[in-house]
C-alpha cells in the first residue's frame, strides 16, 4: 500500500493524477486497513508474536508508567480536562497493530515462493485477492509508471475481473485461482530467469494473461460446451471455446470502458505487440499449471483442476 501511495504522490507531482485516482487510492487504502483490522480482531497472527497475549499486569509498574508517560506526554497537552488519557492496554494494542502491519508488508513483499503465507491469503481472499496481487506485481515491475497506467484504471479493471470470476459461482476457477496463478507466474518468471530475457511489455502481457486466463469460466469443459451446443461453443466454432471466451471477454472490458482500459496509453506498436502475445502466454500458463497438477481434464461435465 505504501508503494501505491508513493506512486500516486509522484503522479500528483507530475500532474498525471486526477481526483478519480485519488478517490480510488483512498478507497483501496481503506480496504487494506479494514482487512488488517479484521485480521487483528480475529487474532490470525503468527504464534511467534510475543505481544499477542501480553497482559498489562505482567509488566512492571515502572515500565507501564514510562510507556504511558512517553506515549501520552505530548497528547496530554491537547486533551481537555474531562478527557481520559489513553490506558496502557490501548498503547499495547497500538504496538500490536504496528507489528502486524509491518509483518503483512514483509509477506506481501515476499511473493517469490510457491508456499505463499496462508495468513496473508486469509486476508487477501476477502473478495480482493486478485486486486492486491495484480497491483503489487504491476508496481513491483514498475509497469504502471513505464506504460503510464492510471491507477484508477487498474482498480476498475481488476474489480471488473473479480466480478467476472464470481459470475458463475465457480468453486475452483474463481478469483482466488486467478490470484494463485498470477502469483505463480511471477514466481516462475524469477526462478527460471525468464524475467531477464523478456521485455517490460512481455512481462506486462504475461501478468495480464495470468490474471484473465479463466475470466468468466463456466465451470465446465470445452467438450461439455461442444456436446451441449452452447452459445459460447457456437460463437467460437467449437475451437478452444473457453480459452477464446476468456481472452475475448477480458479485451471487451478494455474496449467498452476507457476508465478501466489499462492499455489506453500504449503506443500503436506496443498495442499490436501486446495482442500478439497469446500463444506464448498460453504455453507459459500451461507450464504454470503443470507445476501444480498432474491429472488431465475430464472429457465432459464438471471440469477437473487443470
Amino acid at each position: 500500500m505504501g508503494e501505491r501511495l508513493r506512486c500516486l504522490v509522484k503522479q500528483l507531482e507530475r500532474g498525471e493524477a486526477s481526483l478519480t485516482d485519488l478517490k480510488k487510492n483512498l478507497e483501496y487504502a481503506a480496504t487494506v486497513l479494514e482487512s488488517v483490522y479484521i485480521e487483528e480482531t480475529r487474532r490470525l497472527v503468527d504464534t511467534e508474536d510475543e505481544l499477542s497475549d501480553i497482559q498489562s499486569e505482567s509488566v512492571p509498574s515502572e515500565v507501564r508508567d514510562w510507556l504511558a508517560s512517553t506515549f501520552t506526554r505530548q497528547m496530554g497537552l491537547m486533551l481537555r480536562r474531562n478527557e481520559e488519557k489513553p490506558r496502557f492496554r490501548s498503547i499495547v494494542h497500538a504496538v500490536q497493530a504496528g507489528i502486524f502491519v509491518e509483518r503483512m508488508y514483509r509477506r506481501t513483499s515476499n511473493m517469490v515462493g510457491l508456499s505463499y503465507p496462508p495468513t496473508v491469503i486469509s486476508v487477501l481472499k476477502r473478495e480482493h485477492a486478485l486486486k492486491f496481487i495484480f497491483y503489487e506485481l504491476l508496481t513491483r515491475y514498475d509497469l504502471i509508471s513505464r506504460f503510464k497506467i492510471p491507477i484508477s484504471a487498474v482498480v476498475s479493471f481488476v474489480e471488473a475481473l473479480e466480478v467476472g470470476y464470481s459470475k458463475h459461482k465457480n468453486p475452483y476457477h474463481n478469483l482466488m485461482h486467478a490470484a494463485d496463478v498470477t502469483q505463480t507466474v511471477h514466481y516462475l518468471l524469477l526462478k527460471t530467469g525468464m524475467v531477464h530475457w523478456l521485455t517490460e511489455l512481455e512481462i506486462f502481457a504475461m501478468i495480464f494473461a495470468a490474471a484473465v486466463h479463466d475470466y468468466e469460466h463456466t465451470g465446465t469443459t470445452n467438450n461439455f460446451h461442444i456436446q451441449t451446443r452452447s452459445d459460447t461453443a457456437i460463437l467460437y466454432n467449437d475451437r478452444s471455446v473457453l480459452e477464446s471466451h476468456h481472452v475475448s471477454a477480458a479485451y471487451r472490458l478494455l474496449q467498452d470502458d476507457d476508465e478501466m482500459n489499462i492499455l489506453y496509453n500504449l503506443s500503436k506498436d506496443d498495442w499490436r505487440s501486446f495482442l500478439s502475445q497469446p500463444n506464448g502466454q498460453r504455453i507459459f500458463l500451461q507450464l504454470t499449471c503443470a507445476v501444480f497438477y498432474s491429472n488431465g481434464s475430464q472429457s465432459g461435465g464438471r471440469e477437473a483442476k487443470s
